[in-house]
């Protein structure tokens, strides 16, 4: 018996069973009965499932979104619901979610690039990215030449010289992006010193020129405390705290909610920190115990799920591309898949509660 199963009878199936798992990333060894699965369902799965139900341990992880249902056919978990659909249903009202942190080489541009990547490859959620740190990584991330840029972030904010329409690009990691160059470094000083009047406005009336065209838009906030954060802090609804689990990046975490509180104050009330998500994790004691004082720290703020250190996002970065395009069947793609799904129920969770305050720390 063929152990590639033909199209015409994946309606009836059964699917091959016995040998090694198919996925061609994996060399484990299969073990159990594989089930059958509809020709619709399976067209329907979620991207990141192999190209076979996994009847490996390696992609058992991957697979908890299906169960096996009626007849013995895979189907989803009826609590899995399509992350663009939450949205839509609501009307289309476009989410902002600013990915922050003062404290620099933390994963912020990461969480930004691989969030965008599972909401819109993997999703097929309308996705924006705007770069606001003048260092440019997520910008070079998603491929974008910078030397060869007519217009960014900086002519839409500081100069007004171009709207946002105007500098969005596509890219080829299922999300369009609003590039940064080096340019934003002067952003604090030429904001305040044009004296504009609510300059800290900025960037959400630049967004609200864009209407309902995105489902979802993702702020990479540079690691200060500047005017470029503020101006996100004061545009979104909700906060992205990526912080490695190590003494300094945890206890530096008073400025950020000093911060996100008087954006609250000051006309964004409905200003929250939705998750805490621990990035560059490492096995052992040491992290463990960090992990444990994150619970402290963030006391009133949910804690994600970690991310753990892989030499596969550094590959993906050499390759110009997202762990998630590149070693879809890694964990550490799995990681910020999980990551994702854990923002948009908290941000379904915000939806369905009066925005009365901030909640951080408290």
């Amino acid at each position: 018996m063929s152990t590639q199963p033909r199209s015409s009878r994946w309606s009836a199936g059964p699917w091959p069973t016995g040998g090694r798992c198919l996925s061609r990333s994996c060399g484990g060894r299969r073990s159990g009965s594989a089930r059958a699965v509809s020709r619709h369902e399976w067209r329907g799965r979620p991207l990141c499932a192999p190209a076979l139900p996994p009847q490996c341990c390696r992609h058992r992880a991957e697979f908890r979104r299906w169960h096996v249902g009626r007849g013995g056919r895979y189907v989803r978990r009826p609590n899995h619901v399509a992350v663009a659909d939450i949205w839509r249903s609501r009307g289309g009202e476009m989410i902002i979610l600013a990915i922050s942190n003062q404290k620099g080489g933390v994963g912020k541009t990461t969480t930004t690039q691989h969030m965008a990547a599972v909401l819109g490859a993997e999703h097929h959620s309308r996705v924006l990215a705007v770069d606001l740190d003048p260092q440019f990584n997520l910008t070079k991330a998603a491929g974008v030449d910078v030397d060869h840029l007519t217009a960014s972030v900086y002519q839409v904010l500081v100069t007004q010289a171009a709207t946002l329409r105007d500098v969005i690009q596509p890219t080829e990691q299922g999300y369009d992006i609003a590039p940064a160059d080096p340019r934003l470094g002067s952003a604090d000083i030429e904001l305040v010193s044009a004296g504009r009047v609510n300059w800290h406005l900025a960037l959400r009336k630049a967004l609200a020129t864009l209407g309902g065209s995105y489902d979802w838009v993702l702020l990479d906030c540079p690691p200060a405390l500047g005017t470029l954060t503020v101006n996100a802090l004061h545009a979104a609804h909700g906060v992205v705290i990526p912080v490695t689990p190590e003494l300094w990046p945890i206890s530096g975490m008073q400025l950020l909610f000093g911060a996100i509180q008087v954006a609250s104050a000051e006309g964004n009330p409905g200003l929250e920190v939705l998750a805490a998500i621990p990035t560059m994790v490492r096995r052992g004691k040491p992290h463990t115990g960090m992990l444990e004082r994150m619970q402290t720290v963030f006391e009133g703020v949910p804690i994600g799920p970690s991310v753990m250190l892989s030499d596969h996002f550094q590959s993906a970065a050499l390759a110009g591309t997202t762990v998630i395009h590149r070693s879809p069947s890694s964990a550490a793609a799995a990681s910020y898949r999980n990551v994702t799904e854990f923002v948009v129920r908290a941000v379904e969770a915000r939806q369905r509660r009066p925005a009365t305050r901030i909640l951080v720390g408290a």
